[in-house]
């Protein structure tokens, strides 16, 4: 195994130290006998409302080029190959499945979808901080409220930028204007210029609308509800507040390159989440443990099952065109 592929795992093992030096084992014992089965079923709903909302949303991203269902299928395998491979690798197999079969986006359509995707997730993790931050750490801690509202302030503004970057073109024109400079390969140029150019076609006042709708639902409802519902599963007891602070810390968390599905750096978020919170540790390390298990097996079998489906409807990649 290269270094590359050992420092994600090297990570994940110290947030795990972390994580097992700061609680007591002990909260663990007697969960059995606190779990409540019967939240199990509108869980796996909501787990799969997620995926059908992710779905809906990348249709959009790749400007309806794909069918609904297609698209929510090929969402499934990308979101469960998130849980089972490093470095968030089910967002490169969501791209490639994306291009396959008759009237399929490009390639290069696909990395735009998911660039701007990934804008509108780190507008949505800003926006929980500045709730939390409102509600909940400036009550307590001035210092701590300005760097939360400054660093949430900052992603937003870039977002902003970017997206009037892309829109305006001036993107394609620095992209352009760099390729000339550094006397790029014709091939090159097309893999970096390509994708710009869908991303201005994204990037229009309407379709921004939309995407923002799509992902204030599937982050400020779905995620919400979800978390709510497993914190009863174990439980434990949330405000809507206290599982906004959650979101953003097991969010930022899961963006930290590490094993798959966040294994230890999320876990280490949502206990530094309810330290913020001013609640005991213990119950941190419960709620990341059935966090990150009722996810992982609900999106897996989610995944095992749009894989037997996707092995009869999807078709091959098709490949980006050779024109400039």
């Amino acid at each position: 195994m290269s270094l590359r592929h050992l420092v994600p795992f090297i990570i994940s093992a110290l947030a795990l130290i972390v994580v097992f030096t700061l609680t007591d084992l002990e909260a663990l014992r007697g969960l059995a006998f606190r779990v409540r089965w019967d939240q199990l079923p509108g869980i796996a709903l909501l787990t799969l409302a997620i995926v059908c909302a992710f779905g809906l949303r990348w249709r959009t991203l790749v400007r309806e080029a794909l069918p609904i269902p297609r698209s929510v299928l090929v969402c499934a395998l990308g979101i469960a190959g998130n849980q089972l491979l490093p470095l968030r690798g089910g967002d490169a197999l969501r791209v490639v499945l994306s291009t396959r079969g008759p009237g399929a986006p490009s390639l290069h359509a696909g990395v735009s979808a998911i660039a701007l995707e990934k804008v509108f997730d780190l507008v949505a993790v800003a926006s929980f901080a500045l709730i939390s931050a409102s509600a909940l750490v400036g009550a307590r801690d001035g210092a701590t409220r300005f760097n939360i509202f400054a660093a949430a302030g900052a992603v937003m503004i870039m977002a902003v930028i970017i997206l009037l970057l892309a829109r305006s073109g001036l993107l394609a024109t620095a992209t352009r204007s760099l390729s000339r400079v550094l006397r790029m390969r014709p091939r090159l140029y097309r893999h970096l210029f390509r994708p710009l150019h869908h991303l201005r076609q994204l990037t229009s006042l309407g379709r921004v609308a939309v995407l923002l709708l799509q992902t204030a639902f599937i982050w400020m409802v779905l995620y919400v509800l979800a978390y709510l519902a497993v914190a009863k599963f174990v439980g434990i007891e949330l405000t809507v507040t206290d599982t906004m602070v959650l979101l953003c810390a097991g969010a930022l968390g899961v963006a930290i390159p590490a094993a798959p599905s966040g294994l230890g750096t999320f876990h280490a978020a949502i206990i530094s989440a309810f330290l913020i919170l001013g609640r005991p540790v213990s119950e941190g390390l419960v709620l990341a443990m059935a966090i990150h298990g009722v996810f992982f097996v609900a999106l897996c079998v989610i995944g095992a099952v749009a894989l037997v489906l996707a092995t009869h409807r999807l078709g091959p990649v098709r490949p980006p065109p050779e024109s400039a």
